[in-house]
């Protein structure tokens, strides 16, 4: 990859002035925001294309223009102005993470609203994320990383004295980052340095701060704690200084730590049991707090984004928004994350379908012309074998989820004896001992491995491990935990998230 000098501010004001006319993502932005002031209906941005096509730049020069579109501008507008494009650096660090194709690929969707007033003047902005990639928390493929954070603040910690109070080191030294360090030509100790800048603008205080990089390095230890078993084949957690670094962070007792991992407390009528786990299991609750831990801490440095920028009066606005989601993706695994992102394409073009061909279809039968017949995939077949309430992929997932001894084994044979889905044009018979599937997506064929397909698809923690987070005394974890939904709860039907 390499810089080209096309998204300079010259080229911008060009296409703002109307004087540049050819095909630029600053045309397109341009256009939408006049639409808005001409037409006075709101406007609606969709960035796609495959894994490393270039989305996320792309949305960046959307908000660029939108955020300096109107021709008059005060101080409130010009503070959200800044804040809206700060918002960039802490989403990647937090949400991006290099792959095998891209160096910076975002890891959520988001759907961005840029509020305006009848002046066409900046009023506020809210972002919405989707299908944060929680699976690459605890591992990731050979060549990829784990999300930037976690290198930003491990490079960073022998230059930052907080960093080292809360326990960083050298990202090799972590499990959960080990696996791979460098991502191109980036830069991890200057990146931290611009998240932390852009925390702080944003209105993230010292305290915030540190509680966030509090939560990145529980995450971590987490990865570290050292699960055994003892003669009866039952969980064991040793004592060490990972162990110490997540209870103190967390302010838990150690043995806290301890119980969930290891054991589970089942309920009978007015009786309680405690059942000691599997080293097996006890490692899945830890893989599980660090994924939904990590997940709550995404969800709430985007609940406070979105207080920043959200409106400062009640007038009534017109907004642009701009959704950028994950490309279409198919590697030499294709897991559940996988399957989720392709499904949110198949949507994508089913709509995109809808509107270009299927719409304009109507209107020429309508008004009576003669129709040149256009050869478009329709692809709302295979979104139905996905998405079908009665017999679709999505809807033998959950049944199974909701069974006692639901697997992904009995997963895999439901889909073969399911009669609508075995016969479909766009499914592909499981292949057993490889233990995939196959979907035939408008963008081509793609295998998943069913491997831990019902666990992401209930996603959810153990009562004891959800207790042990609400018990906190730090008010900030005690706070990311207060609604969490725990396994052995009252249960609520699974599902994608």
């Amino acid at each position: 990859w390499r810089a080209v000098d096309i998204y300079n501010i010259n080229m911008l004001e060009g296409y703002k002035s109307g004087k540049h006319k050819g095909p630029h993502i600053f045309g397109v932005a341009c256009k939408a925001f006049k639409d808005l002031m001409a037409n006075r209906k709101n406007q609606c941005i969709l960035i796609s294309g495959e894994s490393g096509a270039g989305k996320t730049e792309s949305t960046k020069y959307v908000l660029q223009v939108l955020t300096i579109a109107g021709d008059i501008r005060t101080g409130a507008s010009a503070s959200i102005e800044q804040q809206v494009m700060l918002t960039n650096p802490v989403l990647e660090a937090f949400g991006n993470a290099k792959t095998l194709r891209n160096d910076n690929s975002s890891r959520f969707g988001k759907w961005i609203n840029v509020h305006f007033d009848r002046k066409g003047t900046i009023a506020g902005a809210e972002i919405k994320t989707y299908l944060l990639e929680k699976a690459r928390v605890i591992h990731q493929t050979q060549g990829e990383r784990n999300y930037h954070i976690f290198y930003q603040v491990c490079k960073a910690a022998p230059q930052q004295k907080m960093l080292q109070d809360l326990g960083f080191a050298d990202a090799t030294q972590f499990n959960y980052t080990k696996m791979c360090q460098v991502a191109g030509n980036m830069d991890d100790v200057s990146n931290f340095d611009r998240t932390k800048q852009a925390l702080h603008f944003i209105g993230f205080d010292q305290q915030s701060q540190s509680s966030i990089f509090a939560a990145v390095s529980v995450v971590l230890h987490i990865g570290n704690l050292s699960l055994g078993q003892d003669g009866n084949g039952d969980a064991t957690l040793a004592s060490d200084r990972h162990l110490q670094a997540v209870a103190g962070l967390l302010k838990v007792d150690e043995n806290e730590v301890r119980e969930s991992m290891c054991n589970r407390l089942i309920t009978a009528g007015t009786d309680v049991m405690v059942k000691p786990e599997t080293m097996e299991k006890a490692n899945q609750a830890r893989d599980a707090l660090g994924k939904v831990l990590y997940s709550k801490l995404f969800d709430y440095i985007v609940t406070c984004v979105n207080t920043a920028l959200r409106l400062k009066n009640a007038s009534i606005t017109m907004q642009v928004s701009v959704l950028d989601i994950f490309g279409f993706e198919v590697f030499q695994k294709n897991h559940f994350e996988q399957f989720c992102i392709n499904y949110a394409n198949e949507k994508l073009q089913l709509h995109f379908n809808h509107f270009n061909f299927m719409l304009e279809r109507e209107l020429y039968a309508r008004e009576g012309i003669e129709l040149v017949e256009s050869d478009f995939v329709d692809n709302s077949a295979c979104v139905e074998l996905i998405e079908n309430r009665s017999w679709g992929v999505q809807a033998i997932l959950d049944d199974v989820c909701i069974m006692p001894k639901g697997d992904d084994k009995q997963f895999l044979e439901r889909l073969t004896q399911t009669q609508q889905i075995k016969g479909h044009n766009h499914f592909g018979a499981p292949k057993q001992r490889f233990e995939t599937f196959v979907i035939n997506h408008y963008a081509g064929s793609v295998a998943y491995t069913t491997n831990d397909f019902c666990e992401k698809n209930k996603d959810i923690l153990s009562v004891d491990v959800v207790q042990m987070m609400q018990k906190s005394k730090s008010k900030f974890f005690a706070q990311l935990f207060e609604e969490q939904a725990a396994a052995g709860a009252t249960p609520a039907k699974p599902g994608r998230k």
